[in-house]
């Protein structure tokens, strides 16, 4: 199975062997892989794709007409350098299922409407400086 990046490279590949038999796969088998080719190639190009912001970006949303909140900022900024909603949710001490409503809003208020397209766009929102969280 292998992950490609948003220009079609491969970027990972991964190997799934019996190693205590040497039948093929059955056809059921074939299809549960099948499906999770497709999820994982999906969570690979949407959240691994280009390597995470540094610490020092800022983002610069004020000034872009994008009306986020303080908290809406603060997750903008850790999802920037790759924090998972998990993460993101202990290190503000909230629940994920906030996270995950903060990062609706945040989709709703941006205009995009999946991970990969948020962070393209906060990306290109971020200025590099040393006003940092």
């Amino acid at each position: 199975m292998a992950l490609f990046d948003t220009e079609d490279r491969v970027r990972a590949l991964l190997v799934f062997e019996r190693f205590a038999s040497s039948e093929r796969f059955t056809n059921e088998e074939c299809a549960v892989l099948s499906v999770l080719n497709r999820h994982l190639d999906n969570l690979f190009r949407n959240f691994y794709v280009e390597p995470p912001a540094t610490h020092g970006d800022t983002i610069a949303l004020s000034q872009s007409g994008f009306n986020l909140t303080a908290r809406e900022t603060d997750i903008a900024k850790l999802l920037l350098v790759g924090l998972s909603p998990k993460r993101i949710a202990t290190k503000l001490g909230i629940s994920r299922s906030t996270v995950y409503k903060h990062v609706a809003n945040i989709h709703a208020k941006l205009d995009v409407s999946n991970q990969l397209e948020l962070i393209s766009k906060l990306r290109s929102l971020t200025t590099t400086g040393d006003a940092g969280e």
